[in-house]
C-alpha cells in the first residue's frame, strides 16, 4: 500500500452522487468523448474506468468502435483492462446495431486470454441474431476457451440449444490436456443446468456419455470432481463417488431426493464454520479488516457453537472452540480456521490467504501445501502470533490490516498453481486448473471498501473523502485516495464470475456482522456453493442489493 501524506489519505465512499445521464443529442457523443479521453490520462483505475462507462452509456456503436480500438493497447493492469473494457461495453453498447461491431471486436482477438470478450461479445450476437453462430464457434476450430465460452454463452437463455451441442461437442472431445478438461467439465454444466431434462431422450445418453469419462484413465481428478459434485446435484444425493457404475444406476432409476450435508460423510470433508467443501485443494480466503476486531454479540456465539441437539439438549460443538478465547470476530475466524485445519486429511492441500488493504497469502502456507502435522502447525504458530494494533479515535477496538479487500484475496486464491500465483490471465491458465485451488471458503464480515488498485487521484466535484471501513465520510480535500473499480459490488461479482467461467471451483460464503448477504450469496451461486450468516440476518437484504447496484451506476 502507498503511503500517503496524512491530509489526502482518505477514500471516496460517495460515487453513487454521480449522476450520469444517458445522452439524448448529437452532440452529446462528442461530448462523452472528450470526458472519455481526459479520464484515460488519469492515474488512477477508478478514473480511467468511470471515464469508460460514460462514453458506453451513450449507447453509441462510435463507444463501442472506440473502446474496441482500445482494447488491444489497453494499459496497465493489461489484463483487468480488457476485462473491464468487455464488461462496461457489453452492458452497454448492446443493441441490434452493434452486432457487426461486436462480431468485428472478437474476430481481431482470438486468443485464449479473449475468451472473455468472446463470452460477452457472444450473448449481444445471440439476443439479436439467434444461437446458430455460437453453435458454429462452439464447433469450430478456434481456442477451445473461445468455443466453450460460446456454449457457455448460451446456457443463460438458450439452454436447449446447448444442451443439443452437448453430443456433438463430446464427439470430438480431445485426446488429452487442457483442452479435454474445459470441454468435459463445459458439457457437464450445461446438464446440470439442464437437470430438469433428465430422464429425456434428449438428455440421458449425453449424461451417459459424461458419467462414462469417470472411468477413463485421462479424464483428470480434478475433471472426475467438477463431475460428480453436478451428478450428485442432479441426482439428489450427497454421495460423491468417483466410479462410474454408481452414477448409472443412479441414471436408471432417475432423479430422487437426498439431503444435503449427511453426517455420515462428515470425516471426509474439508468443513469451515459448519459448511462442508467437496474439493482436494483448498483456499480459505479471510477477512482480516480492522472491523473484525468488532466483539462478537450473543447471537454471533450462538450461530458459531452449533445447534443445541439430543436428549439433554446439549449444544453440540464438534470443532473443540475454547470459547472462553473468543471475544472478537477475528478470534472467531482464527479459531475456526485453526480447527478446520487440523480435521484435514493429509490428501489434502491448502493456502490461508488474507486481506485487508491488501491481500496475501500468509507466510507458513505460500502456496497450496499438503495439510500434513508439520504444515498446519506451521500456520497454527503464524496465526497464533497475530496481534492487534493499539485502539485511536477511528479504530476504537484496534487495528488489524485495514480496508475490506475482497477482491484481491479471491483474485489470489484464482491464481494459486502449486505454491505459486501467476502473474496474468489465470482464469485460462493450464497451472491453474491442474495445480490450483477446487473449493474456497470465503469470510468477510463487510462489504468491499479496496481491491489492488488503489491510486491518488485529483478529487472530482461530486466525490466525498471518508472512511469506508468504518462508514464515515464527508472529507473534500484536493486528492483522494481512490480505490479500483473492484471495491464495487457489480464489479466484484462480475470478476468472479469471469474467473470461474471454466474453472468450476466450489465457492462458499460466510458473513459476519455487516457482511452483505446479498452480495455473498451471489458469489457462492456462482462456485454452487453455501453461504452462511453468523448473527442477526441483515434489517433488509433488498434494500442492500439495490444500495450495491446504485453504487454500481453512479460511478
Amino acid at each position: 500500500m502507498k503511503t500517503t501524506p496524512a491530509p489526502v489519505r482518505l477514500l471516496a465512499t460517495t460515487a453513487l452522487l454521480l449522476l450520469l445521464v444517458t445522452p439524448a443529442s448529437a452532440d452529446a457523443f462528442k461530448d462523452a468523448r472528450k470526458q472519455y479521453r481526459d479520464y484515460l490520462k488519469r492515474p488512477s483505475l477508478f478514473m480511467r474506468t468511470r471515464g469508460r462507462k460514460i462514453l458506453a452509456r451513450t449507447k453509441d456503436v462510435r463507444a463501442l468502435e472506440l473502446l474496441r480500438k482500445s482494447y488491444p493497447r489497453s494499459e496497465a493492469p493489461k489484463d483487468q483492462v480488457r476485462y473491464l473494457i468487455a464488461t462496461i461495453a457489453a452492458n452497454n453498447i448492446n443493441g441490434v446495431d452493434t452486432v457487426s461491431t461486436w462480431d468485428a471486436f472478437r474476430a481481431k482477438n482470438k486468443k485464449d486470454r479473449d475468451a472473455w470478450l468472446w463470452f460477452r461479445a457472444l450473448r449481444v450476437h445471440l439476443k439479436h441474431k439467434g444461437p446458430q453462430a455460437l453453435k458454429q464457434v462452439a464447433l469450430g476450430k478456434e481456442n477451445v476457451f473461445l468455443r466453450m465460452a460460446a456454449v457457455e454463452a448460451l446456457i443463460e437463455t438458450h439452454l436447449d440449444d446447448a444442451l443439443a451441442l452437448v453430443p456433438a461437442v463430446l464427439g470430438t472431445l480431445p485426446e488429452a490436456g487442457i483442452d479435454r478438461v474445459v470441454t468435459i467439465e463445459t458439457c457437464i454444466g450445461v446438464l446440470f443446468a439442464a437437470k430438469d431434462k433428465l430422464g429425456t431422450e434428449a438428455y440421458d445418453p449425453s449424461l451417459q456419455t459424461v458419467i462414462e469419462l469417470l472411468d477413463h484413465e485421462a479424464t483428470p481428478k480434478r475433471t472426475k470432481l467438477v463431475i460428480v459434485r453436478r451428478l450428485a446435484k442432479i441426482f439428489g444425493t450427497d454421495v460423491l463417488d468417483i466410479d462410474a457404475q454408481p452414477w448409472l444406476l443412479e441414471l436408471k432409476k432417475g432423479k430422487t431426493e437426498g439431503a444435503e450435508d449427511d453426517a455420515r460423510y462428515a470425516p471426509d470433508r474439508p468443513t469451515f464454520i459448519g459448511i462442508q467443501a467437496t474439493g482436494d485443494r483448498i483456499a480459505y480466503v479471510i477477512d482480516m479488516s480492522d472491523s473484525m476486531l468488532t466483539p462478537l454479540t450473543g447471537k454471533e456465539k450462538e450461530d458459531l457453537k452449533g445447534p443445541i441437539t439430543g436428549p439433554g439438549a446439549e449444544r453440540r460443538d464438534r470443532d473443540g472452540i475454547d470459547w472462553d478465547a473468543v471475544e472478537t470476530r477475528f478470534d472467531a475466524a482464527r479459531a475456526f480456521l485453526k480447527a478446520s485445519l487440523l480435521r484435514l486429511k493429509e490428501d489434502k492441500s491448502f493456502c490461508v490467504i488474507f486481506f485487508g488493504t491488501e491481500a496475501a497469502r500468509m507466510a507458513s502456507s505460500p502456496g497450496l501445501v499438503q495439510a500434513n502435522t508439520k504444515n498446519v502447525q506451521k500456520v497454527i504458530k503464524e496465526l497464533d502470533a497475530i496481534e492487534a494494533g493499539l485502539p485511536n479515535r477511528r479504530r476504537p477496538h484496534g487495528t488489524l490490516r485495514g480496508n475490506t479487500n475482497i477482491h484481491g484475496g479471491m483474485h489470489r486464491a484464482f491464481k494459486l498453481h502449486g505454491t505459486s500465483l501467476v502473474k496474468a490471465w489465470e482464469y485460462v491458465d493450464a497451472r491453474t486448473f491442474l495445480e490450483g485451488c477446487d473449493a474456497i471458503f470465503l469470510l468477510s464480515d463487510g462489504a468491499p471498501t479496496m481491491d489492488d488498485w488503489a491510486e491518488l487521484d485529483k478529487r472530482d466535484p461530486q466525490d466525498r473523502g471518508g472512511d469506508p471501513e468504518m462508514r464515515r465520510g464527508g472529507a473534500q480535500p484536493p486528492q483522494l485516495l481512490y480505490f479500483g473499480p473492484y471495491a464495487q459490488p457489480g464489479h466484484l461479482v462480475d470478476d468472479i464470475h469471469r474467473l470461474n467461467l471454466f474453472r468450476k471451483a466450489e465457492i462458499h460464503c460466510i458473513g459476519m456482522g455487516e457482511a452483505r448477504m446479498p452480495l455473498l450469496k451471489r458469489i457462492a451461486t456462482l462456485g454452487l456453493g453455501k453461504a452462511r450468516k453468523i448473527g442477526e440476518p441483515p434489517a433488509d437484504d433488498e434494500e442492500e442489493e439495490k444500495k450495491d447496484d446504485e453504487e454500481d451506476k453512479g460511478s
